[in-house]
């Protein structure tokens, strides 16, 4: 929790090809049939491009 709050860590999100019922109140659920694989990936990879870079991601 500690490295949270001082922004060391982050929480990030999938992205889906439409609303969620009850979000963000509630956790949603990912599956097949919701989930934007390509645009989620397609994150998942902008992080991994910057691993390099002063300030970049350390791990994932």
């Amino acid at each position: 929790h500690a490295s949270h709050q001082s922004g060391r860590d982050v929480d990030i999100g999938f992205y889906y090809r439409r609303p969620i019922a009850g979000y963000p109140e509630e956790f949603a659920v990912a599956s097949e049939d919701n989930l934007d694989l390509e645009a989620t990936w397609a994150l998942v990879e902008a992080f991994v491009r910057t691993t390099d870079e002063p300030g970049g991601v350390e791990k994932i």
